[in-house]
């Protein structure tokens, strides 16, 4: 699932989803949140009982997203 260069924002959003539906579908799933971000939107950290890394981690690894703390973008 590595991102490819030149691939446009809409295709490499189609393969973070797809990785995201193969690693949970089917299984059990746990969602670790605290809080809203300033827009609304409930950040998590997704956790699935197969002993592999967050989803989370496992996107940012391929390159499919970055780490936020919270600041400016």
């Amino acid at each position: 699932f590595p991102v490819t260069i030149g691939a446009t924002i809409k295709e490499s959003a189609n393969k973070a989803k797809e990785l995201v539906t193969n690693a949970i579908s089917g299984k059990d799933v746990i969602l670790v949140t605290t809080k809203a971000d300033k827009y609304g939107r409930w950040l998590a950290e997704i956790h699935v009982a197969d002993g592999q890394p967050t989803i989370n981690e496992q996107l940012i690894s391929l390159g499919m997203a970055k780490a936020y703390f919270g600041g400016k973008k």
